[in-house]
């Protein structure tokens, strides 16, 4: 099953390996690794190929195996072959919307941390996955890099914070 994408280098690769996926060659994480590897999945879902393009371009520093969808069904194949551990996904998609894919995401895999992005017209509905427990941070649209990075960031320390804890208890 191929991957989305999974890179570390420069955005020529982000296109090439988009273009790969379109073609149904099969990109596996630990093909293409991130510069300082932190074993950290992160899943963008948009059905705006720019909008995952920018994510990308945010994260790649930080190490993370980075890997996009176009919809909900894509991101739910990916969960079939990999343990994400952040998922950041709009709202609006054709099919099956981001909320309805974060319910399914909260029911199967509770660990992954969930992130929504949305715009103002989405918010009666982001309302309503915040209420129901199905999102731990939304971001609206337009957001800024640095925004999403201290999101994340912030998550990703949790994560380690908790390992630690556990490893020491």
């Amino acid at each position: 099953m191929p991957y989305p994408f999974s890179v570390d280098a420069d955005d020529g690769d982000f296109q090439q390996n988009s273009e790969l996926r379109r073609s149904g060659v099969v990109m596996r994480p630990e093909e293409i690794t991130a510069p300082k590897d932190l074993g950290v999945h992160l899943l963008f879902v948009d059905d705006d190929p720019n909008v995952c393009r920018a994510l990308w371009r945010v994260f790649r520093p930080h190490g993370f195996q980075m890997h996009a969808a176009h919809n909900a069904d894509e991101a739910l194949r990916i969960f079939q072959e990999l343990s994400v551990d952040i998922l950041i996904t709009d709202m609006r998609m054709p099919g099956r919307s981001g909320a309805e894919l974060l319910a399914q995401i909260s029911e199967s895999h509770a660990h992954t941390h969930r992130i929504l992005l949305t715009g103002y017209a989405d918010l009666r509905e982001t309302t309503q996955a915040v209420r129901h427990g199905l999102v731990d941070d939304f971001l609206t649209k337009p957001w800024e890099p640095q925004q999403i990075e201290e999101c994340v960031l912030r998550t990703r320390h949790v994560r380690e914070a908790l390992e630690a804890r556990k490893a020491a208890s």
